[in-house]
């Protein structure tokens, strides 16, 4: 239904560097640990799921966000994984100072990648994704949430109960979006 999106515009680098970065590191033990790399792929294939759903209800992009899905952790290549449990027990001051290395990351990976991503500035996507300042980049943080979800109940499913705490935190979060961003 959608067409694929050429990433090819990347050295082969940036790939391997996305498959480095694992998720959950807090978490000593994970049956399914996944890195970046397949966690944006999963973060598109959600997204075009609930993408019929969506536009019945809000005006938006859909190749823009579908971008937009692939790209959205690529800032975390500068600055690690930080994980929302992490960023929950953070002050304002440290959330700021976050938000500051995630621009500074932006502005290091515009130097080496390409400007354009099907057809979008890659500049752009990126500071979408940090700041949560458009219609699209809320529904990828949306999905985003899902995955996380997901990948926490899976861990719980397949008898890892130390990802309990994680499900109760995303099960408590996704029903806030709507208010989170309105």
């Amino acid at each position: 239904m959608y067409k694929e999106i050429d990433l090819n515009v990347f050295p082969p680098e940036r790939k391997e560097k996305l498959e480095k970065i694992f998720r959950y590191l807090y978490f000593e033990v994970l049956f399914y640990r996944s890195d970046l790399w397949r966690h944006s792929q999963r973060v598109l294939w959600l997204l075009e799921e609930i993408i019929p759903v969506a536009q019945k209800y809000i005006s938006f992009d859909a190749e823009k966000a579908r971008t937009l899905a692939l790209v959205h952790d690529d800032a975390e290549m500068v600055t690690g994984d930080v994980q929302a449990i992490v960023k929950l027990r953070m002050t304002p001051e440290e959330l700021e100072a976050l938000g500051k290395q995630e621009e500074e990351a932006v502005k290091k990976l515009v130097e080496n990648y390409p400007k354009q991503v099907n057809g979008y500035s890659y500049e752009e996507l990126l500071m979408h994704a940090a700041r949560k300042d458009c219609i699209e980049a809320q529904l990828v943080s949306y999905v985003d949430k899902l995955d996380a979800y997901c990948e926490s109940l899976h861990e719980v499913y397949a008898g890892n109960i130390a990802l309990l705490r994680s499900v109760t935190f995303y099960a408590n979060a996704l029903p806030l979006f709507p208010y989170k961003f309105p």
